[in-house]
C-alpha cells in the first residue's frame, strides 16, 4: 500500500529540487563569509562602473548645456568631487549588499536544512550497529604498517556540505 506521508514528502522534495535547489547550491559551494565576498566584489565593480558612466554624463552635461570651456575647469577639484561620490556610493552599497547576501545566505542554508530534514524524514538514517570486538590472533599491525588504518572514512550525511558531497560523488564514480 502507498503511503500517503511519504507521497506529500517527496512531492515537497520533489518541488524544491525544481524551484530553488540550484540557488541553494550555487551558495552552499561557499563559506558564508566569502558567499558575501564575492557577491559583494561584484557589486563593487558595477558601482563604480556606474558612477564612471554618470560622471561622464555630468561633464558631457556641463560642456553642451552649460556650455563650460575644458579648458577652464578646475580639474582638481572635479577628480575629489568624482573620488568622494564613487566612495559614497561604493560604503553605502558595500553596507547594503553585505546585509542583503547575510540574508539571502541564511536563507539558503535554513532551506537546505529542511529539505535534509525531509530527507531524512523519508529515509531515516540506518543507527550505526556496534562494532564487534575484534579478536587478535595476529600481531597487532602499526597504522603505517596497515593499509587499512589510513583510509579514511567519509560520512554517510553531509548535510549540506558541498566538500563532503563533492568527494562523496568523486568516490563514487
Amino acid at each position: 500500500m502507498i503511503d500517503p506521508q511519504k507521497i506529500i514528502t517527496m512531492t515537497k522534495l520533489a518541488i524544491y529540487d525544481k524551484e530553488g535547489a540550484e540557488q541553494d547550491l550555487n551558495a552552499d559551494r561557499f563559506f558564508r563569509h566569502d558567499f558575501i565576498y564575492r557577491r559583494n566584489m561584484w557589486l563593487r565593480l558595477y558601482v563604480v562602473v556606474g558612477s564612471l558612466i554618470v560622471i561622464g554624463f555630468r561633464i558631457l552635461h556641463m560642456v553642451a548645456v552649460d556650455q563650460v570651456d575644458l579648458f577652464s575647469l578646475n580639474f582638481q577639484e572635479e577628480l575629489i568631487n568624482a573620488a568622494l561620490f564613487i566612495l559614497i556610493l561604493q560604503v553605502a552599497y558595500s553596507i547594503i549588499g553585505t546585509v542583503q547576501y547575510t540574508v539571502e545566505y541564511e536563507k539558503s542554508q535554513k532551506r537546505m536544512r529542511a529539505y535534509f530534514a525531509l530527507m531524512d524524514k523519508l529515509d531515516p538514517p540506518e543507527a550505526e550497529a556496534e562494532p564487534e570486538p575484534v579478536r587478535r590472533t595476529a600481531p597487532r599491525l602499526r597504522p603505517h604498517q596497515n593499509p587499512e588504518a589510513r583510509v579514511r572514512k567519509e560520512p554517510e550525511h553531509t548535510y549540506g556540505t558541498a566538500s563532503m558531497d563533492t568527494r562523496k560523488h568523486h568516490k563514487l564514480l
